[in-house]
């Protein structure tokens, strides 16, 4: 087990104005990179899943423009180590946030991230919305041929049943479908096609 205080101060230097802050070189990154990962346990810093040295990264908080001052508001410095994956999303919705106008609504992001989490937990109505909306159930030729035999056989003395457009049933061919216990049989055969 290294002695990972030691380890972080001999990987960097004295920032020349700011004595809390530090510099760490490029060729250095890898095993700050190992020394910090073995800190959090090996564990991602944000989805906590164990995480593999290959698939790290050392994620730093970005300056908001190159004026900001460094460690001002945090910009510039090392954060923690995260899957590279989750380290693009982290990046993501940071971007998004500040793209989208969101920064200038009043709500830092962190606030606005964890009311998005309680949203999206959150019950939903009952209503469906217009893009959801379920295809139209189509029967086939085939199938409907075998209905109208059904149903000719059943009510000799009544019309026979005409082919709905394109296929699509209407309410009084659904009807029928129940009384002879087809319509689970025309559903399967449309989440095949």
């Amino acid at each position: 087990m290294h002695n990972n205080v030691d380890d972080l101060n001999h990987l960097t230097t004295e920032f020349p104005d700011n004595s809390k802050l530090k510099l760490i070189n490029e060729s250095k990154l890898k095993d700050l990179r190992k020394v910090l990962l073995e800190l959090q346990g090996g564990f991602d810093a944000i989805t906590g899943l164990t995480l593999k040295y290959e698939d790290s990264v050392v994620d730093h908080k970005h300056r908001m423009n190159k004026r900001q001052i460094l460690g001002d508001n945090d910009g510039g410095l090392i954060r923690q180590i995260l899957d590279f994956r989750i380290n693009s999303f982290e990046g993501k919705v940071v971007n998004a946030y500040h793209r989208y106008g969101l920064s200038k609504m009043g709500t830092p992001l962190p606030d606005l991230l964890r009311k998005l989490a309680d949203y999206l937990e959150a019950p939903t109505t009952n209503i469906i919305h217009p893009t959801e909306k379920p295809k139209a159930l189509v029967i086939g030729k085939r199938q409907f041929n075998k209905l109208n035999k059904l149903y000719h056989t059943k009510y000799p003395k009544r019309k026979v049943l005409a082919y709905p457009h394109k296929g699509k049933i209407g309410k009084g061919v659904l009807e029928f479908l129940d009384e002879f216990k087809m319509r689970d049989e025309v559903i399967n055969n449309q989440l095949k096609s």
